[in-house]
This record gives structure tokens, C-alpha cells and sequence, in this order.
């Protein structure tokens, strides 16, 4: 069994600096040219291919994130989760949110679904106040409070995420606190590991002491033959839905650019994994993802595998701490 990443939608509300639907050019945040924007799943991806007879039990979780957007942000997904319920009442499922999309209606509709340790819905909220738009700009903090509230008051299970930053490092305990009296029955905190603060101190008005550009994110870079990429995709059985439909390994693919998106793009040569177009059976047993796939990480690794996945270069993976409300602490952070 699978674990299925999805992308909903690429639109989003908000303006965060590292985010990456922007790039920051003279001192701004930018649209990113390559980036589709305002893209909708299409409801009949799931209906009639990956959520279809018994293509359903071929999913341990479904996580609903957003490279690009927000899942809050897609009209059709109270249809998605009666989709994945129907075909499979055992399955997992979760999505992330700044918090300040949709409706009481969507939010006490989410709850009767969403209403369990293994189907909850995650708050991404750094701060409190008009401090949380420090980084995420453009947020509403009474409608986070409000839909929230409607949220867990209608039997939802929410789960508060904070990105730690040395703005906010200070300000975790409070957070749980605040989090703990709204109902919250999860916390946690995940550490920062980009420029973004530096980013921050400018939007702010405050002049930075650096900007961190890392080299490896610039362009193409050699990749050595000897190398340590270790494929997360592989090693935990887990593939991506991208918003136009398309299949891929990771988060990391979709997330792509330049030169490293056009190298992916030749790499998968055609149209075969487009779940739109093709049964998802079809596309986990053709050749290019099956065989070639691990072939490639192995021997002859992509630059975005490369500079994402080799431990001695980037790494995909981030330090968090969790928190459950009514269980013992664990003070340590731990990769994801």
C-alpha cells in the first residue's frame, strides 16, 4: 500500500515568503513564471480512477497538502473525503491549511469526516495575532480563530502546526498553550531550515544581516558518482498527485524549477503518467516508474533527486517535535 500525497489546488490566499509560488526579485516577493496558478484537481481523478473499485485499498494515508496552494481553497472537497470514505472506511486521510479559507458551513462539513486521530485537519500558524502575519502575510487572525473554533466545536480534530523561526523560537510554549484552550488535541512544531528569516526582517522593514542562497538550488550542479541519494519516495512507498492530474514521486518533483523541472520533464518523456489519462494501476506498473525509477536514484540520480534526497547535500527531511495533548512530552526534535 501507498502513501498518496495530493495537491488539490495551486491557489492559495496568502503571501509567504518561502513559499513557492513566489520568488523574491529587488527586495520583493514575485510570481513564480512557471508556476500554474489558480489549478483545480479534477474530482473525477479520484471518482473514477485512484478511488475506483479496487484501486481504493491501494492507499494507506492521503495526505492533502499544497506546494503550490491551499486544499481549503478547492470548492469540491467535502466530495473528495466522501470519495475516499466510500471506497474505503478504514482509510487515512488529512489535510493542511493557513486556516483562513472556507465557510462555517466547509468547516462544520470537514468535522463530520475529519474527526479522528487518523482523519484531522492541520493548522499551519506560527504566531498569534497580527504576529502569525510575520510570515504569513495577508492572514486574518480572527477568521483562523473562527474557523478553527467551528471546526473543533462541531467534532473536528485539529492539529496545530508552527514553523519555528528565530522570531517565534520563543514563543512555542505560549502557542501550545493558546492551542490547548481552543481545543486543539495536537501540537507541532517543525524547525525552520531556509533563508526565510532573513526574508522576513526585509517584508518587515528591518535590513537583514544575510541573504542565504544555496548553490545547490541555483541551477544544475555536477552530480558525483559516488553519491548518497536515498529515494524517500522508494523507501516509503509513497507518490505525489499533482493538481493537473499527473503522478509523480515526490513533493520535491512538483516543487521543481529551471533547469532541474525541464530535466524531470525529459526524464518522463510523454503523457503515461497522467492519472486523468491513465489507469493509476497502469501507471505504478509502467516501466519508466517502476524499473527506471529506482535505476535512476541508484545509478544516475536527477539533479533535483540530487541536491533534495543526498543526505551530504540537502535533504528532504525536517526536524519536528510533536506534542498530544493527555501524553508524555518528547523535548526532542526528530526527522520526519
Amino acid at each position: 500500500m501507498y502513501k498518496l500525497e495530493v495537491e488539490l489546488t495551486t491557489f492559495c490566499n496568502l503571501f509567504c515568503p518561502g513559499c513557492l509560488r513566489y520568488t523574491f526579485i529587488d527586495n520583493a516577493l514575485q510570481r513564480r513564471s512557471e508556476v500554474v496558478y489558480d489549478q483545480f484537481l479534477d474530482v473525477n481523478v479520484f471518482k473514477e480512477n485512484l478511488f475506483k473499485g479496487k484501486n481504493a485499498f491501494l492507499w494507506r494515508s492521503v495526505e492533502c497538502m499544497g506546494t503550490y496552494g491551499d486544499p481549503l481553497g478547492h470548492k469540491d472537497i467535502a466530495e473528495f473525503c466522501e470519495i475516499m470514505l466510500l471506497s474505503n472506511p478504514n482509510i487515512t486521510f488529512f489535510f493542511h491549511t493557513n486556516g483562513t479559507l472556507g465557510n462555517e458551513d466547509t468547516w462544520k462539513n470537514l468535522a463530520k469526516v475529519c474527526n479522528a486521530s487518523n482523519r484531522y485537519v492541520t493548522f499551519s500558524v506560527d504566531d498569534l495575532g497580527e504576529d502569525n502575519s510575520k510570515y504569513r502575510i495577508g492572514q486574518t487572525w480572527d477568521l483562523i480563530v473562527r474557523n478553527m473554533q467551528t471546526f473543533i466545536n462541531a467534532g473536528g480534530f485539529a492539529e496545530w502546526k508552527m514553523v519555528v523561526f528565530k522570531h517565534n523560537k520563543h514563543k512555542i510554549d505560549e502557542l501550545k498553550k493558546v492551542s490547548q484552550q481552543l481545543g486543539v488535541k495536537r501540537f507541532r512544531s517543525v524547525l525552520d531550515y531556509s533563508e526565510n528569516d532573513e526574508r522576513i526582517k526585509l517584508l518587515n522593514g528591518i535590513a537583514p544581516e544575510k541573504m542565504l542562497v544555496n548553490k545547490y538550488r541555483s541551477g544544475l550542479s555536477d552530480v558525483p558518482k559516488i553519491h548518497n541519494v536515498e529515494c524517500q519516495s522508494l523507501i516509503k512507498k509513497s507518490i505525489y498527485l499533482k493538481s493537473n492530474g499527473d503522478i509523480v514521486p515526490c513533493c520535491m518533483w512538483n516543487a521543481s524549477s529551471g533547469q532541474k523541472k525541464e530535466q524531470i520533464n525529459e526524464w518522463i518523456d510523454g503523457d503515461w503518467n497522467n492519472a486523468l489519462k491513465h489507469d493509476i494501476k497502469d501507471i505504478l506498473e509502467h516501466n519508466t516508474y517502476k524499473n527506471k525509477l529506482l535505476d535512476m536514484t541508484t545509478n544516475n540520480p536527477l539533479n533535483e533527486c540530487y541536491v533534495s534526497c543526498d543526505k551530504h547535500v540537502g535533504g528532504s527531511d525536517t526536524y519536528e517535535h510533536k506534542h498530544v495533548y493527555g501524553k508524555k512530552d518528547d523535548l526532542v526534535y526528530r526527522k520526519q
